[in-house]
């Protein structure tokens, strides 16, 4: 038995988390850069192509993996610039990923304000059918 233990992904608090009504934490969970790999590389079907941004079937594939595996439902993804999925999480979900080989990161997601002037507040939205 080695002695050698994997180490938890970082895990990135924030003073201001964005929190949904059932008080779970969105975090943006970074995968390994050659993590959506080890899935296939063809086209999806129309209805999970229309992602917003239009992901990489790759990583659409490793983020529907690990929907199923750690339960919870994707609220954004990204794939061209590093693979990333952005989902509510509990505390305990957010400790299995962060024993999961694959995971690089996890950060609290929060709010900034860009302009001096009083603006309304960038949301979460999507495009597409959903």
């Amino acid at each position: 038995m080695s002695s050698l233990a994997i180490a938890a992904a970082p895990y990135l608090r924030t003073d201001r988390p964005i929190k949904d009504e059932q008080g779970r934490i969105e975090v943006i969970v970074d995968f390994a850069d050659d993590a959506h790999r080890t899935y296939p590389d063809k086209p999806l079907d129309a209805a999970r192509a229309r992602e917003q941004f239009m992901p990489m079937p790759q990583t659409v594939l490793l983020v529907e993996a690990f929907e199923r595996t750690y339960g919870f439902k994707r609220t954004g993804m990204t794939s061209w610039v590093g693979n990333s999925v952005t989902a509510f999480l509990t505390p305990e979900q957010i400790e299995r990923l962060r024993g999961d080989k694959v995971v690089k990161q996890l950060s609290e997601n929060t709010t900034h304000q860009f302009s001096a002037y009083p603006a309304p507040a960038w949301g979460n939205t999507s495009s597409g059918d959903e």
